[in-house]
C-alpha cells in the first residue's frame, strides 16, 4: 500500500475541513496570524512536518536569504514556470522554493520573506507524506499539486498567503484550511482568523 493510498478516502473537498477561512489581511494582521500559528510546536514534530512552498515571484537572492535562517532547510529551489519562459528569469523575479521549517521559531521570518509581493503556502501534515510531497515538487516544479497530496491527510493544515494580491484592498489575501484531525489547538487558533 503506498503512502498516498493510505490517505485516500471518499469525501468531497468541503467535508474534509474542520475549518476554512479566507479573507484579506494587512501586514500587521498577517504577522500576528503567523506568530500565533508558529507558537504551536505541533506544526512540526516526530509525526508531522511543516513546509513553505513559494510559488514564483521572488529572486534567487531571496531564497539564499531564506536558506540562511536557522530552522529552515531548502528542499528545492529554482525557476518557477514553463521552460519557454526561462530566459525571462534573468530580468524578472521568477524563482520558487520548497522550504522545510524545522523550528517553528523560523516561520515568521521565512513567511515575511517568502510572501513579500508573492504567493506562498504554509503546510503542516503527516510525516508519512513528506517524501511524496518533496518528490512531487522536485519532479513537477510549478505544476506540482501539494494541496491535492496533503488533502488526503485528515490532520493537514494549510495557510496560503497571496502577498501581491491586486484585488485585495490591503494587497494581501489568505486562505486557511484545517483537516478534521488537525491538532485541536491549531484549529482553535485558526477559527479566530478572518472574524
Amino acid at each position: 500500500m503506498s503512502t498516498i493510498d493510505f490517505y485516500s478516502f471518499d469525501r468531497d473537498e468541503e467535508q474534509n475541513y474542520a475549518c476554512r477561512v479566507e479573507s484579506e489581511v494587512d501586514e500587521r494582521g498577517l504577522e500576528s496570524m503567523v506568530a500565533r500559528i508558529s507558537a504551536h510546536e505541533n506544526l512540526t514534530g516526530e509525526n508531522r512536518v511543516c513546509y513553505m512552498f513559494g510559488e514564483g515571484g521572488l529572486t534567487r537572492n531571496a531564497y539564499i536569504e531564506v536558506s540562511g535562517i536557522d530552522g529552515t532547510e531548502v528542499a528545492w529551489k529554482g525557476f518557477f514556470g514553463p521552460m519557454w519562459l526561462y530566459p525571462a528569469s534573468f530580468i524578472a523575479a521568477s524563482q520558487g522554493a520548497l522550504v522545510k521549517i524545522t523550528k517553528t521559531s523560523a516561520l515568521q521570518l521565512t513567511c515575511r520573506l517568502m510572501t513579500n509581493l508573492s504567493l506562498a503556502t504554509i503546510y503542516s501534515f503527516s510525516s508519512k507524506l513528506e517524501d511524496v510531497v518533496v518528490l512531487d515538487v522536485k519532479r513537477n516544479r510549478w505544476r506540482s499539486n501539494i494541496d491535492q497530496l496533503i488533502s488526503r491527510d485528515p490532520s493537514h493544515f494549510k495557510l496560503m498567503i497571496d502577498g501581491g494580491n491586486n484585488e485585495s484592498s490591503t494587497g494581501i489575501y489568505f486562505v486557511l484550511t484545517c483537516g478534521p484531525d488537525c491538532p485541536e489547538d491549531i484549529i482553535k487558533v485558526a477559527n479566530t482568523f478572518g472574524k
